[in-house]
């Protein structure tokens, strides 16, 4: 079982950016890890919400807060979002994300029309073995995953997963 609730305090914000040849990897939470580089703000699959689920009141609760304040994210210039599950894709965070910062979303097969269905623009969809520039000198390349999608009772293996390849 897991512990009870662990209300640990947030990391300090991270730098607006990081450039030269550093590269900075920040572990938010679960899923949800920052990634620096080139002068590039990157994010996995962001959930900023304390619980997951079709309702807020009623998804599964974090066991603790994420280790950086959604406030205290630099601007970010790409959402990696790996499936649909509901811990990876929080539609929320992602709107919020999109909103404020309006990056180059990457997602799997499926995904994209939910996306921007939501509010979500500059989305690219990838399928096994594609690949996307990012920019001029960053690609993305969406590879096989041993998972599954879903986000209800019938939707199972509706859209695809996958890990991504970034190429900097």
């Amino acid at each position: 079982p897991w512990d009870n609730y662990q209300n640990d305090p947030p990391g300090p914000a991270p730098a607006p950016r990081i450039t030269g040849d550093s590269v900075r990897v920040t572990f938010v939470n679960h899923a949800t890890v920052l990634l620096q580089f080139d002068g590039l703000n990157v994010i996995t699959d962001p959930v900023y919400y304390e619980r997951v689920g079709p309702v807020q009141f009623m998804g599964i609760k974090r066991n603790r807060p994420p280790g950086i304040q959604f406030a205290d994210l630099p601007k970010i210039d790409i959402l990696l979002l790996s499936h649909n599950h509901w811990d990876h894709l929080d539609i929320e965070t992602v709107q919020k994300l999109c909103q404020r910062d309006a990056p180059n979303v990457f997602c799997t097969l499926g995904v994209k029309a939910f996306l921007e269905e939501k509010g979500c623009r500059n989305v690219t969809e990838l399928d096994w073995r594609q690949s996307a520039p990012a920019n001029a000198n960053t690609t993305i390349h969406c590879v096989p995953a041993q998972h599954f999608s879903g986000r209800g009772l019938l939707d199972r293996f509706g859209t695809l997963w996958a890990g991504f390849i970034i190429d900097s």
